[in-house]
């Protein structure tokens, strides 16, 4: 493996882990609804949001509607509830977030193992309405997974969606989140040598001197 490739492959990994420690983009990535009580103390078990209704905040509700769900079954980590998007009737939630063409993010979300899954339907993941994601559901409490996608436009649309090819129950997500991906340095070649942000006609004086 050459030495731009492993630079510029570590370079990604690198960018990948800042972006997880940048500032979410998303709002309510918890899901969390008032009428279960404040962020700080859900007291009730969970609460229907019809499709349209403005129950969650920040977030559109489709499809056959949602569950906001607080004490009804473990929390999703670090929130203090989750949402169900399938009762008999699948559902979706969305958010139109503000991109910036080009720009890489990441995006995390925890789904949920645990409910009334008698035949539960996967997790679709959709990114400027092309699915992204799907992942089915977990046999523990909460699973992680993320996915790094890319904006083409000033506001993009993304949606939890749960299987629309059925009944049945499932699935339930939370913990949401989207933060930017900085970029990769530009990465130069000279006479087989690696150098990072150069410029002129070697680049740089580093770049300069590797050329001798």
């Amino acid at each position: 493996v050459s030495p731009l490739a492993l630079s510029q492959a570590d370079g990604q990994a690198r960018s990948a882990s800042t972006a997880s420690s940048a500032p979410n983009v998303l709002l309510n990535g918890c899901f969390t609804d008032p009428a279960l009580g404040t962020s700080a103390k859900y007291s009730g078990n969970y609460t229907g949001v019809s499709a349209g209704q403005t129950g969650i905040p920040d977030w559109t509700v489709g499809g056959g509607g949602v569950q906001a769900v607080g004490t009804f079954w473990p929390k999703s980590p670090g929130c203090p509830g989750s949402v169900w998007l399938a009762d008999d009737s699948p559902g979706f939630v969305s958010q139109a977030v503000p991109t910036t063409p080009g720009d890489q993010y990441l995006l995390r979300w925890e789904g949920g193992g645990t409910g009334e899954t008698e035949s539960p339907n996967p997790l679709h993941v959709l990114w400027g309405g092309v699915t992204v994601a799907v992942q089915k559901t977990p046999t523990t409490s909460w699973e992680p997974d993320q996915v790094i996608v890319t904006a083409t436009k000033a506001s993009t649309t993304l949606e939890f969606s749960a299987s629309m090819s059925g009944g049945g129950d499932g699935p339930t997500i939370g913990s949401a989140s989207l933060t930017l991906v900085p970029k990769v340095p530009k990465v130069s070649k000279v006479n087989g040598f690696v150098a990072h942000n150069l410029t002129g006609p070697y680049g740089s004086a580093e770049a300069s001197m590797l050329a001798y």
